[in-house]
């Protein structure tokens, strides 16, 4: 972040900096959910691009809805070197999914957002998103694979739980 650089030095090897190591800094491999990790420079590597991700902004977490037509609102993201193609959406736990409207984003590192209008039935409902892009890399539905304890490159599948009344 430039926002931080208050002079530039060149040197020989990778910085130690607080704002670079513990930092903004990936396991360089998979730890269980919950464990804390000693980053330091060989056990881990430094966080520089965004994976795919989608996030379900409207409704919330723990939102109530009126049972009927209701309609859907997110967001999509990734490093920007392709286009976001789809964003899925699941209103039964990941078995079947269904194509959200894309809107075009400003550029390439623009967020896409996505919308779609679901009938809903009265009861608790766990909602879904998941992105692909044009590379074919999506999110895993096993969201304890990227898992890390500052959630850096963190992209398991958005989940969202409402009630519907």
């Amino acid at each position: 972040h430039i926002k931080w650089l208050g002079k530039l030095s060149l040197v020989d090897s990778e910085s130690e900096n607080y704002n670079h190591l513990p930092r903004y800094r990936v396991p360089n491999r998979p730890i269980k959910p919950g464990k804390e990790y000693d980053f330091n420079l060989k056990n881990s590597k430094s966080n520089f691009n965004m994976k795919v991700k989608s996030v379900l902004l409207n409704p919330t977490d723990g939102t109530e809805l009126k049972a009927g037509e209701n309609q859907f609102q997110g967001v999509a993201f990734n490093d920007g070197s392709a286009e976001i193609e789809t964003v899925l959406v699941s209103f039964d736990q990941g078995m079947t999914w269904q194509k959200s409207k894309l809107k075009k984003p400003e550029s390439k590192f623009s967020w896409t957002h996505f919308e779609l209008t679901k009938d809903l039935a009265a009861g608790k409902h766990e909602i879904w998103t998941r992105a692909v892009d044009t590379l074919g890399r999506s999110q895993p539905i096993d969201g304890s694979i990227a898992w890390n304890p500052r959630g850096y490159e963190w992209n398991g599948v958005e989940k969202v739980s409402i009630n519907v009344s």
